[in-house]
């Protein structure tokens, strides 16, 4: 079912715009429509940054989680659609929200957040997404793999020019990657 969310007054509440993605060297997102290394902290490090926290994607990264994990738990999940498409969900009270724009995708996001004293909200992809909001965004979590993969097909759009002020860098590696979660504001 598509819902339309209608116009909305804020309660002047100051929500952050969040993004939150793991790249490689060359800004490397994603292959075959999977996400490209295995990084069980990684996937760790997601669920902690964005529980509670309305998250906002598109199509194709909402079919890319597991179905076991679809909804994410905890989370509104908001989901960006072509019009006439629809997400059918195991239940209403479960999600996910579906919309057909970005303004749409934000001002649900903006009033589940407030509504549930939640301070930020984010956009956990894909790639169209990153590129049509990464602009807009307050903050930046990236999880900076110093590894390559030439087969991946989907980029993360350049963000170092826009975020260039560090909050927080933290080393890992795990499997044999080694990679830095790195926070970064305007």
């Amino acid at each position: 079912m598509i819902y339309n969310v209608g116009s909305y007054k804020s309660k002047e509440m100051k929500i952050r715009k969040s993004m939150i993605a793991c790249v490689g060297k060359n800004r490397e997102l994603g292959k075959n429509g999977g996400l490209i290394w295995d990084l069980p902290k990684d996937l760790k490090y997601f669920q902690n940054m964005t529980k509670d926290c309305p998250v906002i994607m598109g199509k194709n990264t909402y079919f890319s989680i597991p179905e076991k994990f679809r909804p994410l738990k905890n989370r509104a999940n908001i989901v960006l659609t072509e019009p006439g498409e629809a997400i059918i969900a195991k239940n209403a009270q479960e999600g996910p929200f579906v919309v057909n724009d970005l303004a749409s995708a934000f001002r649900h996001a903006q009033y589940t957040a407030e509504e549930n004293g939640i301070d930020e909200i984010f956009v956990i992809g894909g790639a169209s997404v990153y590129e049509q909001t990464i602009s807009h965004m307050d903050r930046l979590y990236i999880t900076e793999v110093f590894a390559q993969d030439a087969s991946a097909d989907v980029f993360f759009p350049d963000y170092k020019s826009i975020f260039t002020k560090e909050i927080l860098r933290t080393k890992n590696r795990e499997n044999g990657i080694e990679f830095d979660f790195v926070i970064l504001e305007k």
